[in-house]
C-alpha cells in the first residue's frame, strides 16, 4: 500500500494573521473579566508573564493555560466558537495565499494537519471552516469535564511539534520525506526539518539566513498575503 503524503500547517501567522491564544485572551478579558474581577486579574498576570524576557515559549504556553483552571470544557468550547465567530466575521484573518496552498494540497488528496501550541477549542472552528479534520495541538488535562490548568504532555511548540508529527506519521503511514510543512517562525525549525518539502511563510531576511544555516535541505519561501 502506498504511503500517505501530508501537509502540516502551523496556524498562527501562517494560516491566520493573528495569534489565536492572545486574541482569545483579549476576548476572555471582555467576555469573562467584566463579570469577575479575579479573572481580570488573572488575565493581567498572563500579560505580565508574556513580557518576562527570560521566559521560553514553552514556559509561557504552560503559564497561559493556568487561566482555564476549573472551567468546564464545554464552556471553553462555547467561548472558543464565539471568539471565532466574532473575530472572523469582523474581518477575514486568513492569509489567502497560504490557504490557497492548503486547498491545493486537499485537491491532490494530501492529508492536511494543523500543528499548533494553541488548543482544540480555538483551532477546531478554523479547521472546520477549512475542511481539516486532523489537529495536533497542546493537550490540556481534564478532571470531571473541567480543565485543571495543566498539560497532559509537553507543549506543541518547537521540538514538541516535531515529536507529535513523527508520532502521527507513524500511526497514519505518512511518508514524511515526501510531505510538506508550513511555518513562519524560528520555533518551527524542528517541524520543518521533519519533512522533505519545508515552506517558510513571510520570513524576514534575517530569518531566511537563520534557516539556511539550520536546515539541511532546501526550503521554499512563501511570500503570502
Amino acid at each position: 500500500m502506498a504511503s500517505t503524503i501530508a501537509a502540516f500547517f502551523d496556524v498562527d501567522n501562517t494560516l491566520i494573521d493573528l495569534k489565536s491564544m492572545f486574541s482569545f485572551l483579549d476576548f476572555l478579558e471582555v467576555e469573562v473579566g467584566s463579570l469577575s474581577s479575579a479573572f481580570a486579574r488573572d488575565c493581567q498576570k498572563i500579560r505580565r508573564g508574556m513580557l518576562m524576557p527570560n521566559s521560553s515559549r514553552e514556559q509561557l504556553n504552560r503559564f497561559y493555560y493556568r487561566i482555564l483552571s476549573d472551567y468546564p470544557v464545554d464552556e471553553i468550547d462555547r467561548l472558543g466558537r464565539k471568539w471565532y465567530e466574532l473575530t472572523f466575521n469582523e474581518a477575514s484573518h486568513y492569509i489567502a495565499d497560504t490557504v490557497d496552498k492548503l486547498k491545493s494540497h486537499q485537491a491532490q488528496g494530501h492529508l492536511i494537519v494543523f500543528v499548533s501550541g494553541s488548543f482544540d477549542g480555538l483551532l477546531r472552528p478554523i479547521a472546520e471552516d477549512l475542511g481539516v479534520t486532523h489537529i495536533l495541538a497542546t493537550d490540556l488535562e481534564q478532571d470531571n469535564h473541567r480543565y485543571t490548568g495543566f498539560l497532559l504532555s509537553e507543549p506543541t511548540i518547537g521540538e514538541g511539534k516535531a515529536r507529535r508529527m513523527r508520532e502521527f506519521a507513524k500511526r497514519q503511514g505518512i511518508d514524511l520525506a515526501h510531505s510538506y510543512a508550513y511555518g513562519d517562525d524560528i520555533s518551527d525549525q524542528a517541524m520543518l526539518s521533519c519533512v522533505g518539502c519545508p515552506n517558510l511563510v513571510n520570513p524576514s531576511d534575517a530569518l531566511v539566513k537563520q534557516y539556511q544555516k539550520l536546515l539541511t535541505m532546501p526550503f521554499t519561501v512563501l511570500r503570502a498575503t
